[in-house]
């Protein structure tokens, strides 16, 4: 759901005229295929060097971002996409690419419950907001773990694209969302 859902969110928004807003795609260190969560194979539409530019991109969990913070290659892939993307959103684990690539300093940022103090360890400089789903940073926006991500998705495209394209897109999903708000933001 950490992939899946964020995928879904933005697979599902449509402009006014009802066009697609976002192009979605998948991108890992190769297009090999991905055994996510154990059981689920996704097959990577680009590996990170064939990937196109990414106005937003979610760095999600579902069982490889440890992997991604040990690759050198990866990371660089990682801070670059974050730093030429419009938005960067992590879900769960994926706010330690943040905390690493040095992107959470002097941030409110969330992550899933079970590592809050980890990430707080990770970036020291960052207060960690508890019991959000997610905290808006205007470039960074982090979640706190797997459907919070699309609480998240919804967030960005409220902000990007209005509030009736957000709720429209949630009853589209058959989504229960009820504009939260994050407590963060920008310090």
């Amino acid at each position: 759901l950490d992939f899946a859902g964020p995928g879904e969110v933005f697979a599902a928004a449509q402009t006014v005229d009802g066009q697609n807003a976002f192009k979605v795609y998948t991108a890992a260190a190769s297009s090999d295929p991905i055994v996510s969560q154990g059981f689920v194979t996704v097959k990577p539409q680009y590996s990170f060097g064939t990937a196109p530019k990414a106005d937003i991109v979610v760095f999600p969990d579902g069982g490889g971002v440890d992997n991604l913070l040990k690759s050198k290659a990866s990371m660089t892939w990682a801070n670059a996409a974050s730093g030429e993307a419009e938005i960067s959103m992590s879900v769960c684990i994926g706010a330690f690419i943040f905390a690493d690539s040095k992107l959470l300093e002097n941030k409110n940022a969330t992550r899933h419950w079970e590592s809050i103090n980890r990430l707080r360890r990770k970036a020291p400089t960052a207060t960690i907001v508890e019991n959000v789903r997610f905290v808006d940073n205007g470039q960074i926006v982090t979640t706190a773990g797997i459907s919070a991500g699309i609480d998240g998705s919804l967030h960005i495209i409220e902000r990007l694209i209005g509030t009736p394209a957000a709720k429209l897109t949630a009853k589209t999903m058959e989504y229960d969302w009820q504009l939260q708000r994050n407590s963060g933001g920008k310090k």
